[in-house]
């Protein structure tokens, strides 16, 4: 089953097709604009020049760094926190989302096809060296953020 965002993308590619270069399967390890447009190098093809560059490579970007800089030094922690993983289980009503709230945080639980996702958001300070590949440490996190909140989470290794 397709998700949201390669829907999105379908559509966007479909309306440019014409008129845009879709490099794909490809990456961007240097970029140099200048008033006439941008010259691209790319791992994979011989570089070329582009009018506009869209970087559509995830969220930590890596034709984002490029252009702004290291992640680190565009990144304001504005004290909230989401994590997303999947229920493990089928939804019992996909038409259903459900909600729990508490003060600090709250936890939905919602369809999506046949792979629901329970959303953790809560707040909280910034944690100092969080690796955004630490799975564990993530499950850490979550697991502490709920700890007193009465929800029933468990840990599950691996």
């Amino acid at each position: 089953m397709r998700g949201r965002r390669a829907d999105l993308a379908a559509i966007l590619h479909e309306a440019a097709r014409d008129d845009a270069e879709f490099p794909f399967n490809d990456s961007i390890p240097a970029l140099r604009q200048d008033a006439g447009g941008v010259d691209v190098t790319f791992h994979r093809t011989s570089p070329r020049r582009f009018d506009l560059v869209l970087g559509a490579d995830g969220l930590h970007s890596a034709v984002r760094g490029l252009v702004f800089g290291p992640e680190a030094d565009c990144v304001r922690h504005l004290g909230l926190y989401v994590a997303t993983l999947p229920l493990g289980q089928p939804a019992t009503d996909p038409d259903t989302v459900l909600l729990h709230n508490r003060s600090g945080g709250r936890w939905r639980c919602t369809p999506l096809g046949e792979t629901p996702r329970r959303r953790f958001i809560f707040r909280g300070p910034a944690i100092p060296d969080l690796d955004r590949q630490d799975t564990e440490r993530h499950r850490r996190v979550v697991l502490e953020a709920y700890r007193d909140g009465g929800y029933r989470l468990a840990h599950r290794p691996g």
